[in-house]
């Protein structure tokens, strides 16, 4: 009787899928690789993939909304969050104040900082499995400009763009805008970043929003954390369309009985 060819090629009948030790089943990537004929740059493309995967699950991070050049309220505690590893101990400093807490099993964790001194720049450290160091953070008025098109009209599109982007030095005026992007569910993070204003970042930003702040911050001579949120033609929120439906179709309902509508009823929010 003949014996049957071993159907695999010689590298993998030498390289067994499966190694036992202390009776686990182990299985050897290098192993598992060559068995599925990966090609040699892919095999080594996806271990570089999930080396870095791996590198960045423990990590602290942060959302856009505080980092390098931010602004924190004056004369009130400020929150500061994040996440984590689950159940992760996490350190903050700035100033004089140190604040510790763990991350919940979820891996989100907040904090709450004392109020600071007006003016700066101040450094935060956090600390966890990793450091982030956020540089140039001042403490002063923060205020969300929020709208639709009067708010969202920018810098660039206002009567004389180009002199009001050539004078836009102020170093402690710093903006942020948060990007227009259609969804009906609860963000917890965007992507932006805050700048200080100049002629090169004013541009786009809130046109009303930029000459508020700026008249706060000549008035008052503290730093101005401006937060762009406006948009233009956004939609109605949610159920507002529906109630607007019923309204209509009561109204007509009174004018084909011959009766006239309140309209005063009719037009006040629910």
């Amino acid at each position: 009787m003949s014996l049957a060819k071993d159907p695999r090629p010689p590298h993998a009948a030498r390289h067994p899928i499966t190694k036992t030790m202390g009776g686990m089943g182990f299985k050897p990537i290098n192993a598992i690789m060559k068995r599925l004929f990966i090609p040699r740059k892919l095999y080594a493309s996806l271990t570089l993939s999930c080396l870095l995967m791996t590198a960045t699950l423990g990590e602290v991070r942060l959302p856009s909304i505080i980092g390098n050049h931010m602004v924190l309220q004056r004369e009130q505690a400020n929150p500061i969050w994040g996440w984590a590893d689950a159940h992760e101990s996490i350190n903050i400093h700035i100033g004089d104040q140190r604040v510790q807490t763990k991350a919940a099993a979820d891996g989100g964790w907040k904090v709450t900082l004392e109020p600071l001194p007006v003016g700066g720049p101040y450094s935060m450290r956090i600390e966890g499995k990793n450091t982030l160091l956020l540089e140039n953070i001042m403490v002063g008025e923060v205020w969300i400009c929020s709208g639709q098109s009067n708010m969202q009209w920018s810098i660039n599109a206002s009567n004389d763009p180009d002199l009001e982007k050539l004078t836009a030095h102020y170093s402690n005026i710093r903006l942020v805008t948060v990007p227009r992007v259609g969804t009906q569910e609860p963000q917890s993070d965007f992507e932006g970043q805050w700048q200080p204003c100049s002629p090169e970042t004013v541009g786009n930003f809130s046109a009303v929003g930029y000459f508020f702040g700026r008249q706060l911050h000549q008035t008052l001579n503290i730093p101005i954390g401006l937060i762009n949120h406006a948009w233009g033609d956004r939609l109605p929120k949610p159920g507002y369309v529906e109630i607007f439906s019923r309204r209509m179709h009561a109204m007509s309902l009174c004018w084909n009985a011959g009766k006239k509508p309140n309209l005063m009823r009719l037009s006040s929010r629910p």
